[in-house]
């Protein structure tokens, strides 16, 4: 079942977090400025239905696309005194019936989270459509757009898959999604006492089972994986908690 129409109140902090861990495979985001919110006019992004505070858990994860289509930076929202930078998005689509598409504002935190989001999307889904084509012969590594095939070389490490990452459990995931491919390179700060910052690689995943956007995950683990097949594959994931391959 659908979500509910959206009244004009923010959602509860549990369900924003809940929908941002389902839509960003990283932790970084990018602050967008109330100064900047004007060019967001006419943006195109999706959203999970966890942004509603009414959804059902069955359409949490499921990606709604929006657009935005004004921007106020004083907006008042029901139950906050504090006036609050936010844009007003639109549902698109056939889904747009299901939602009051007057009222649907979303502040400039929240924005930006989802904005990041589905930059991560894009990316994910770029890399492994590029990764398919040099497979296909259809691209040649070197002269793939605005890249140098050695500077690729060199930020190369071995795939989460060939190293069994993510644990006896959690490596079990691999075998349901394509090869990786390498997205990109982040610095995290590490656990250490004596502090310090490692490079971490960021991997795109496309699932074998369905079209859905790639899943990103950092790192030698499966953590977005089993997320993945915990909310669209349920006998798989089941399978792969007890550390069995479906």
């Amino acid at each position: 079942m659908p979500p509910r129409k959206h009244a004009d109140k923010p959602p509860g902090r549990a369900v924003v977090q809940q929908g941002i861990a389902a839509s960003l495979g990283t932790k970084a985001f990018v602050q967008i400025k109330v100064s900047e919110l004007a060019k967001f006019v006419g943006y195109e992004f999706s959203i999970p239905g966890s942004f509603w505070d009414t959804c059902e858990d069955e359409d949490a994860e499921t990606l709604y696309r929006v657009k935005v289509v004004e921007f106020d930076a004083r907006h008042k929202f029901d139950g906050i005194s504090a006036r609050v930078a936010s844009v007003r998005v639109e549902v698109m689509g056939s889904a747009r019936e299901l939602f009051d598409n007057t009222n649907i504002w979303m502040a400039q935190d929240l924005l930006s989270k989802h904005v990041s989001a589905e930059k991560e999307r894009r990316a994910a889904a770029d890399a492994i459509e590029r990764s398919n084509s040099i497979a296909a012969g259809s691209l040649v590594e070197d002269e793939a757009e605005g890249t140098g095939g050695a500077d690729e070389e060199e930020a190369l490490v071995t795939p989460p898959a060939d190293t069994g990452g993510g644990g006896s459990r959690g490596g079990k995931f691999f075998a349901h999604f394509s090869a990786p491919v390498l997205l990109r390179t982040v610095t995290r700060k590490t656990r250490r006492k004596s502090g310090g910052t490692v490079d971490v690689s960021v991997w795109a995943y496309q699932c074998l089972h369905c079209d859905r956007p790639p899943v990103t995950q950092e790192g030698s683990g499966s953590g977005s994986l089993s997320v993945h097949a915990q909310t669209w594959h349920r006998s798989i994931y089941e399978v792969g908690s007890r550390g069995c391959v479906a």
